[in-house]
């Protein structure tokens, strides 16, 4: 008997601990039954370029989520310049989207990327736009994208900085780090970088530039995502993206390496490579500062200029 009522209790422990694991938390049965999400890898554009956005549809219930069920994703897009909402082009319909989708696994997701200058043909006139979203669950606000009104200078082109001390000759890795190389050639474009200073120099590791405001916490407002690879590091004379806490928050300042940084691989955008004028990154690197301890810290007591960004082509052999 003993042996059998051991064998009983066994079997309903096993049918308790699968009722558990079935039964939906009470926080679960309230969530909708997906989520949707905009991820912009960048936010300025040039005005010949597609402007890519990802619409991330999720399912967050407990069963898997028919197409029927899914959310209208592109109608819900609110676009805006000026306070004005643009219209979607009625071409493009979220049915067509969900064609080959018939259902999404439970807590799985799916990302659509998109042309979203495509999508509205207004933005090819160039200009800040607003991007949300709102259905009937969720309303969200996203990072306001600039489609500047130039073209996108080439890419295999030379950048040369301008300084106080000297020219200092850049070649962009546009293979490796195309977000961050677009990025900085559309603002060189459009003539952000004329007339700023090196408002960072950190002897041993780091001279920085691209603040409008000269203080460190300037930038273009136009952010974009992180890009790494393991066939760039920060070695010394290596160009890199400056950021703030948030890894996605790089817009137009940068530095170049006065050694090999390793401690910054992996976690900043390393996106060109000085080629000439080693002697001028040198000469600022070694101007008195500050110091570490200072506030400002690390700030030039000679202020350093950079003057202006040119492009050079690359003559054919």
């Amino acid at each position: 008997m003993t042996l059998r009522g051991y064998s009983i209790d066994r079997r309903a422990t096993r049918l308790l601990l699968v009722a558990l694991f079935m039964t939906v938390p009470a926080w679960a049965k309230d969530l909708p039954p997906y989520f949707v999400k905009i991820l912009q890898p960048r936010t300025l554009f040039a005005k010949n370029e597609p402007v890519p956005i990802i619409i991330r549809l999720g399912n967050q219930s407990e069963r898997n989520l028919k197409s029927r069920k899914f959310p209208p994703v592109l109608e819900s897009l609110v676009v805006t310049q000026g306070g004005e909402r643009l219209a979607l082009d009625p071409k493009y319909k979220s049915k067509d989207l969900f064609r080959k989708l018939t259902v999404l696994e439970m807590g799985n997701h799916k990302d659509f990327r998109l042309n979203i200058k495509r999508l509205f043909p207004a933005m090819a006139e160039g200009g800040v736009f607003s991007i949300g979203y709102k259905d009937d669950i969720y309303e969200h606000t996203f990072k306001n994208i600039q489609i500047a009104k130039v073209d996108l200078p080439p890419l295999d082109a030379h950048y040369v900085l301008e300084t106080s001390k000297g020219d200092i000759t850049l070649k962009l890795h546009h293979d490796q780090a195309p977000r961050h190389a677009r990025n900085f050639a559309v603002l060189v474009a459009i003539g952000f970088y004329k007339n700023m200073i090196w408002h960072r120099v950190d002897k041993g590791f780091v001279i920085q530039t691209g603040d409008p405001l000269g203080t460190g916490e300037g930038g273009s407002n136009f952010s974009l995502q992180l890009e790494t690879t393991p066939f760039l590091k920060n070695k010394k004379y290596s160009v890199g993206a400056a950021r703030g806490n948030d890894r996605d928050s790089a817009n137009s300042q940068f530095y170049v390496c006065l050694s090999d940084v390793s401690a910054l691989d992996n976690d900043y955008t390393v996106f060109a490579e000085v080629i000439d004028g080693f002697e001028a990154v040198d000469a600022i690197g070694n101007v008195a500062t500050t110091g570490s301890k200072a506030k400002p810290a690390n700030r030039p007591l000679e202020e350093v200029a950079l003057r202006d960004v040119k492009i050079k082509a690359v003559e054919a052999n």
